[in-house]
């Protein structure tokens, strides 16, 4: 279709108030044109709206075929929480409905399975899902999440601030894994020319479009936030002042007007630069507040920070009288929307140096003065003894926390200051932004280009994790894990600790920096033997099947301080030897309060009470879920359209891909229909139903989906029946033996008839392969004339009896694809109809 410029204008005033640039147009006729789009331009200049604005558009429209689910992934928590709620504000506003957007970040999770239409991420979250170790679900339900981001439209911002070998390598990794089955957006303010030239030319499957600003000059004229102040005769926005010394406390706040941002590098020297700032106040009796923010704060403290900050040095302030100085780290480096009139900055890479400055002076008629300093060097108690260390690796850590230009290289950050003491960077706008990076960071990009190709792009690593399923990847695809999570309480806390390890809030730290600390309380403290100064939670070993008593299931054992070098779980922390202080956060010397508890997002269930359901009712409960849950909302519709190029089968519509899942339903519990399964679940529901005062109903023969069952009133029943009978068979294996027939008759497509079954038999977990020996009775059979009906299909020929067998599978790369859309849709269907069958037959 033809795009239609105007509607598209018209659209994103009513919506923003604002129309859009001449860029950010661009940007939607490319997604109308099927194109995906790596999207560069500076800070505050509105790629946000540029990103999200195609999509809101498309479902206005509803023209033109464009996925109607988004997943927007930055690779920070405060910053995904900072552009979710801006974005909800705008949309709530504008009458969206508001169930349908969420963020799943770890600190929020009301989105585990990611079934909204608009949800935000972080980039450990998303591709966590995709490798099949989600974060936020257990290792059970591991293959849930992958077919999400399937058919849905993808968006990866601040790109530049992914790790190359990591978590940028994986994304690519995955866009070329899937290929035209989703919809991409890459965006970026600090990446060179030739790093983006490459990530197009590494993307063919993708059919990406460059957008940068050198192709709209007249969006650089009008863009506020690029111009500087109206009354300022240099026309320059950021003046930036080199300093060749470390941070200084008494010319901060000499240069202290209304609003100053202080980034450090480091959290210790963010601390000590507070500490100094304040005396300097309190000394010239001024009462300038001080904030400070970094990732040694409990996320309590952090949000209130975080509040204050965006309510002082928001955009809706910047004509207010505002008297504050805040002092933090890269947590405020990218994407958050508050700005300063004077900045203080320790030197960083250029792409770290351009993000950090899009802080100052970030909005209309502002000018702003940015200070540069070099890195402070660490004192002793911040320096880590490498005689600590107990491999090489480790001592390779250790010395890499003890740069003074940590956690950056030395000599990108030496280039980038002395281009800074050049003249045309005296003044930073567009221009010399892109001149900044190209310059200094051309080399580095171009070492991590050939990481990620040598690697390719993770590709075969993306793949073992689809097999394994494990946690143990995130730290080979996502983030190298190098802190850990530590919980400050005191002996007062200990007995809710055992009750419930997770009902305090915890806060990170980098695991060789902790270790320091513990060998120096021990150094500098007499420890008695009875005393303890770290402790980790353990399950204990008894186990009581009875519901009396106070007993814990949990343990705190002591860790010694040899120990804790290869301790990485949940730690306790003893207050008497760490200090926490809300000014400041986590440190060895200020302050008296423990973890607070965490904030809860949302109600911890567990489902024991289950409704008894025939094998008809389960299935026909699935099918409504699945009519009611994915075809209305037509979060499938875009993958049924692209899945016929992807699998060179553009004979298959989207009827055939809805009889396909139909069919699957249909066969996903036929394995049920074994007479042994049967004549389990048979004599358990008979037992229920003889029981005194009972109102559960027995039906003799009645194939069944589920029985009753309540765990307060009838574990005991159960466990009669396991004596009598032993374990109940498995069944996935059989309906995934079966359905086989059928496909290699319809279809005639390893890879679909593959991944079809592999759906089934790992519909109750992820690993699988196998068909127990099974027989099913004509009785018992009977109900699947009855489902054939639904699919028009002849299922007289359905193997009944098989003395069972392994099942085989290649596992391709595009069946594991498949796979995984089509055990998405069969699992959540399979939840939905198991909590509420009558939800979903009635309707």
């Amino acid at each position: 279709m033809s795009f239609d410029k105007k509607a598209f204008r018209e659209f994103n005033k009513k919506l923003t108030s604002f129309y859009p640039y001449a860029y950010q147009t661009k940007v939607a006729e490319l997604f109308t044109e099927g194109k995906n789009v790596i999207l560069s331009v500076p800070t505050g200049a509105g790629k946000t709206w540029a990103s999200i604005m195609p999509f809101l558009f498309a479902k206005e429209q509803s023209n033109f075929s464009f996925p109607s689910k988004l997943i927007y992934s930055l690779p920070l928590r405060a910053l995904t929480n900072s552009i979710y709620l801006d974005v909800k504000e705008v949309l709530k506003n504008n009458g969206y409905p508001d169930d349908e957007i969420e963020r799943q970040t770890g600190e929020f999770s009301n989105d585990k399975n990611f079934e909204k239409e608009l949800i935000f991420s972080t980039i450990d979250q998303t591709l966590s899902n995709f490798c099949s170790f989600p974060l936020a679900i257990s290792q059970r339900q591991a293959n849930v999440n992958a077919g999400s981001l399937i058919g849905s439209y993808l968006i990866f911002d601040e790109f530049h601030l992914l790790d190359a070998s990591l978590s940028m390598s994986t994304t690519l990794g995955i866009l070329k894994s899937l290929k035209n089955l989703s919809r991409y957006c890459i965006m970026t303010a600090t990446l060179s020319d030739d790093f983006i030239k490459f990530l197009k030319k590494n993307l063919p499957e993708s059919n990406f479009e460059i957008v940068t600003l050198k192709d709209f000059p007249e969006d650089a004229k009008i863009i506020k936030s690029l111009l500087p102040p109206s009354d300022r005769a240099d026309k320059n926005k950021k003046q930036v002042h080199v300093e060749n010394k470390p941070l200084d406390a008494k010319l901060i706040v000499e240069k202290h007007q209304n609003r100053t941002i202080v980034i450090c590098n480091r959290v210790e020297t963010a601390q000590n630069i507070v500490i100094e700032i304040e005396k300097e106040l309190e000394q010239q009796n001024n009462k300038t507040k001080v904030l400070c923010i970094h990732s040694r704060f409990f996320d309590k403290h952090r949000k209130e920070k975080e509040v204050i900050l965006k309510d002082q040095l928001g955009k809706t302030k910047r004509n207010e009288n505002v008297d504050l100085i805040l002092i933090a780290t890269q947590v405020i480096e990218a994407g958050m929307d508050i700005s300063c009139e004077v900045m203080h900055t320790e030197i960083s890479p250029a792409n770290s140096f351009l993000q950090r400055i899009g802080r100052c002076a970030r909005f209309e008629e502002e000018f702003g003065d940015i200070f540069v300093y070099d890195p402070k060097e660490l004192n002793k108690l911040e320096k880590i003894d490498e005689e600590l260390a107990q491999t090489k690796s480790q001592k390779k850590e250790i010395q890499r926390l003890n740069r003074l230009y940590l956690p950056y290289e030395r000599t990108i950050c030496e280039e980038t200051k002395k281009a800074l003491t050049e003249s045309e960077f005296q003044f930073i706008n567009e221009d010399a932004s892109e001149k900044l990076v190209n310059r200094v960071m051309r080399e580095l990009e171009l070492n991590e280009v050939e990481i990620m190709k040598t690697a390719q792009f993770n590709k075969s690593t993306i793949r073992e994790s689809w097999q394994a399923c494990s946690k143990s990847y995130y730290g080979k695809l996502v983030r190298d894990i190098q802190s850990i999570n530590l919980v400050l309480i005191d002996e007062t806390k200990e007995n809710q600790v055992l009750r419930n390890p997770f009902l305090f809030d915890s806060l990170g730290m980098f695991r060789w920096s902790f270790i320091k600390w513990v060998n120096e309380i021990y150094k500098n403290n007499v420890v008695d033997e009875d005393e303890w100064v770290i402790k980790k939670i353990e399950e204990s070993q008894i186990l009581d099947f009875s519901d009396e008593g106070d007993e814990s299931k949990y343990q705190l054992e002591k860790v010694s301080k040899e120990a804790v070098k290869s301790h990485y779980d949940l730690t306790f922390i003893n207050a008497k030897y760490f200090h926490y202080n809300d000014k400041i956060g986590l440190n060895l010397q200020l302050g008296k309060e423990l973890s607070p508890y965490r904030i809860f997002t949302e109600k911890e269930t567990f489902d024991t009470v289950y409704k008894k359901d025939t094998f008809l009712q389960h299935n026909y409960g699935l099918l409504g879920a699945f009519e009611k849950e994915f075809l209305k909302k037509k979060h499938l519709d875009y993958a049924f359209i692209q899945f016929g190029t992807f699998l060179n089968r553009p004979d298959l519509k989207r009827e055939d891909w809805i009889r396909l899942i139909r069919l699957m339903i249909i066969f996903h519990d036929y394995g049920k229909l074994n007479n042994p399964w049967q004549k389990w679940m048979q004599s358990l529901q008979k037992a229920k139903a003889e029981q005194p005062n009972s109102n559960w109903i027995y039906i003799k023969d009645e194939p069944l989906g589920h029985t009753d069952f309540d765990k307060e009133r009838d574990d005991y029943i159960e466990k009669a029946i396991y004596k009598k009978f032993g374990k109940r068979p498995p069944h996935s294996g059989i309906g995934a033996l079966a359905i086989r027939e059928l496909l290699e008759d319809w279809l005639d497509n390893e890879v679909i008839i593959n991944a079809t079954s592999l759906a089934i038999a790992r519909h109750h977990g992820v690993s699988n392969l196998s068909c127990p020996e099974f027989i099913i009775s004509d009785n018992n059979f009977k109900v699947m004339y009855e489902l054939a009906k639904v699919v028009g299909m002849d299922f007289s020929e359905i193997t009944k009896e098989e003395d069972g067998e392994d099942l085989e599978f290649e596992e391709t790369p595009n069946e594991y694809i498949l796979y995984f859309f089509l055990v998405r849709i069969l699992r959540m269907c399979d939840q939905m109809a198991t909590a509420d069958f009558e939800k979903y037959i009635k309707n």
